[in-house]
């Protein structure tokens, strides 16, 4: 009896002598992982919260842009293409379907869509001529990036007879209203002295840096490779 009461008692030591070096030695050499499971499962849920409410915000946003767009609101009828095609509610399809009524009653940014969707067949069937009539409707509202597109359809041969004239008048139409596409694009004709230009490449750094100052890529490149900096001096 008295033997058992000892190895009782050893064991009882041993035990809490074990309880301290894990209260107190481990926690200075390792994570608490409890803490850090505590922290982990609260940031999880947070986050969850938050995507619960961000999803909820957008199916509320949703809703309202569909009433506004099937009372034949334009802006609407084009952000309900947007969240088809770009945004939460992927289906091809529906977006065409809302960019088409969009750009029928002349938003420009539908006509562009649409005009992409044509071009690629995306959720219609492919027609590069449609496509092309409908960036001609978004660049004869004024629209800059329609003017480059109906340049763009020129110099491909896309939907039109390809014609390099036509397409540098587009592309500088575009240039001009501060398109980048169509800075850049004017640019690399007078470089080239291509499309009825004479070769001026002093003409094509001034496009080039225009461009440049926005952003563009392409025509970032093209200066490095012009050996000349982005600003204009």
């Amino acid at each position: 009896m008295k033997r058992n009461i000892a190895i009782v008692t050893t064991l009882a030591l041993l035990a809490g002598w074990g309880l301290i070096f894990v209260l107190l030695v481990l926690p200075n050499h390792q994570p608490n992982r409890i803490q850090q499971w505590l922290e982990n499962h609260r940031e999880k849920r947070t986050r969850q919260r938050l995507e619960s409410r961000a999803n909820a915000s957008l199916d509320a946003l949703y809703k309202e842009y569909l009433r506004a767009a099937e009372r034949g609101d334009a802006d609407a009828q084009w952000m309900m293409g947007m969240h088809y095609s770009e945004y939460t509610r992927k289906n091809e399809v529906e977006a065409a379907k809302w960019f088409r009524k969009a750009a029928e009653q002349g938003h420009s940014g539908a006509q562009i869509h649409l005009g992409h969707f044509y071009m690629g067949g995306i959720g219609v069937e492919k027609n590069e001529g449609e496509g092309a009539s409908w960036y001609r409707k978004a660049a004869d509202q004024g629209r800059p990036s329609g003017k480059f597109y109906v340049g763009w359809c020129y110099e491909e041969g896309r939907g039109v007879e390809k014609n390099l004239t036509e397409a540098v008048k587009w592309f500088r139409k575009a240039a001009e209203l501060g398109d980048t596409g169509g800075q850049r694009s004017l640019a690399d004709y007078y470089l080239s002295g291509r499309g009825g230009l004479d070769k001026n490449e002093a003409e094509a750094i001034k496009w080039y840096r225009k461009a440049a100052e926005k952003g563009n890529r392409a025509s970032i490149a093209a200066l490095e490779r012009l050996g000349v900096s982005e600003e204009a001096k």
